[in-house]
């Protein structure tokens, strides 16, 4: 379990809808993140592997939350 991730400063509000765009940079191990538009941050990418084989998310709350989270859509496209 890897611990060395940089939590932004990002708030849901909850029983809202939000498009989250990541654009990876692959030969900068990166990834830029975006909420609804508005760039965030960059993300570094926390494994060695050369490219992207899945996206983990999860909720920072302080007690388990048993409602989750809903991923309506996931839409990925490659450029070369």
């Amino acid at each position: 379990y890897r611990t060395d991730y940089r939590p932004t400063k990002t708030k849901f509000e909850e029983g809202k809808w939000y498009v989250v765009e990541l654009n990876w940079d692959s030969e900068k191990r990166a990834c830029s993140l975006a909420v609804d538009g508005n760039r965030v941050t960059d993300l570094a990418q926390l494994t060695h592997a050369p490219g992207m084989c899945y996206l983990r998310l999860w909720e920072a709350v302080s007690i388990t939350d048993y409602s989750g989270m809903l991923v309506e859509s996931v839409d990925v496209h490659v450029a070369a």
